[in-house]
């Protein structure tokens, strides 16, 4: 970790390392939650493992602030490039 103001914490296992490392999912101030860099964010380690103890303990909703939906998951997961 170079500069600890680009430290982040991944919601799925709570490593913390520079924000390059994640993937970002944020919500815009309309209640949308994507994946990039708008409004308040949440980041997750480039992980199968991570994903799945995200949505089991439902970080990321909470985080957020927000309910994630579905299609959120299965473009994380295609990212990653779950099986």
């Amino acid at each position: 970790m170079r500069n600890p103001k680009n430290t982040r914490t991944c919601a799925g296992c709570g490593k913390k390392a520079d924000r390059h490392e994640f993937i970002r999912i944020g919500k815009d101030s309309d209640g949308n939650v994507s994946i990039g860099d708008t409004g308040r964010g949440a980041y997750l380690c480039k992980s199968e493992k991570c994903l799945n103890a995200a949505i089991k303990k439902k970080r990321i909703s909470a985080i957020l602030r927000s309910a994630v939906s579905d299609e959120v998951y299965s473009q994380l997961s295609d990212i990653i490039g779950c099986d």
